[in-house]
């Protein structure tokens, strides 16, 4: 999948993704050790990753516990 394609996608799915339980952020696309394109989900506390999408439209998602995240 190509940069372009990630972006998309991330654009197109952030929304919904922050509807899902334990969610508190999305970030931008950043690469795995192979040079693929990961969305990272921010997680809070109530978060249960086994429960939570492994990928979407082929753009797989990783996840990071930041605890809930507040505006200031």
């Amino acid at each position: 999948m190509d940069e372009d394609e990630a972006e998309s996608i991330r654009r197109k799915h952030t929304a919904a993704l922050m509807r899902l339980p334990g969610v508190c952020g999305v970030s931008d696309l950043r690469r795995d050790e192979n040079g693929n394109p990961v969305l990272v989900l921010f997680l809070d506390e109530t978060a249960e990753p086994a429960r939570l999408p492994k990928a979407i439209e082929g753009l797989t998602l990783g996840y990071e516990y930041t605890g809930s995240v507040k505006a200031t």
